[in-house]
């Protein structure tokens, strides 16, 4: 983004919890940042397991609030 803002990234992560699991790609989305305490951080995301037979849509977060020190 021009404010420099992460959009997304991907990683290799094994999907399942089988001996057979296999690794598969993970893609984190950045779907929208707001500011809490002066501190701007992505607080829509969207998680999506990239299959061979399709996406699937895993988590979509939205963080509502947020305490820190």
């Amino acid at each position: 983004t021009p404010q420099g803002q992460l959009i997304s990234f991907e990683t290799q992560r094994y999907y399942g919890g089988d001996k057979d699991a296999q690794l598969q790609t993970w893609l984190i989305e950045m779907l929208d940042y707001k500011e809490f305490q002066r501190i701007i951080i992505p607080y829509k995301c969207r998680v999506t397991w990239i299959l061979p037979d399709g996406d699937f849509n895993w988590l979509n977060l939205e963080i509502t609030e947020l305490e820190f020190n």
